[in-house]
């Protein structure tokens, strides 16, 4: 979810709700989760091929392109009118860390892109002055501070959730070209899980 520095833009709170609310129900499914019973990935694959779906519709068929503005629109931006729309990178991001991390990175993955992203949003939008193009200081330092108790309280050592809000907030304050909706889940599981076998 990128956003703004400044306070051009209004707050799309639909948006932000949506973020978090698929993350609560991500994390609660991953959180069950054991061997033999995944319902995370369940979850992701299907979600993940149903948005995948909906856009090949939408740019592929005048009928998809009225669908998807008519019914979804009000969670979209201006920049999914020619590119993905940003939901499909969250579930796909989120289905490979359940693929390739451990159950404990993937839960502060997921804690990192539902929660510390859209709070990056809004500290950003209202109180962002030091600016990284579109991103701002104020947004990523908001978005470290609120993650890391939250992730000392889900994972198992202090320094696994010390990586992960680090690296979740740093890469989704650097100004990438690519969507941080696959951004930061990666990095930030990926660091929770190097942390975990003590590099």
């Amino acid at each position: 979810m990128e956003y703004e520095a400044g306070h051009n833009r209004p707050l799309n709170i639909f948006r932000v709700l949506w973020h978090f609310g698929a993350g609560v129900i991500v994390f609660i499914l991953v959180y069950l989760s054991r061997n033999g019973f995944r319902p995370d990935i369940w979850l992701l694959s299907i979600s993940s091929t149903i948005l995948l779906f909906i856009d090949i519709f939408r740019f592929k068929t005048e009928k998809g392109k009225q669908f998807f503005w008519k019914y979804f629109g009000f969670l979209a931006k201006d920049k999914e009118t020619k590119k993905p729309n940003t939901s499909f990178y969250y579930a796909l991001s989120l289905l490979i860390c359940t693929l390739v991390y451990s159950r404990e990175a993937v839960l502060g993955a997921v804690i990192c892109l539902a929660l510390g992203d859209p709070v990056a949003t809004i500290i950003g939008k209202k109180f962002g002055n030091i600016k990284l193009k579109d991103k701002s200081v104020e947004g990523g330092l908001a978005n470290f501070i609120v993650c890391l108790p939250i992730l000392i309280v889900v994972l198992p050592s202090t320094r696994m959730a010390f990586a992960g809000a680090l690296a979740g907030a740093f890469i989704e304050l650097m100004p990438l070209p690519v969507d941080d909706n696959i951004t930061i889940p990666l990095f930030a599981g990926g660091a929770i899980a190097l942390a975990a076998v003590g590099f």
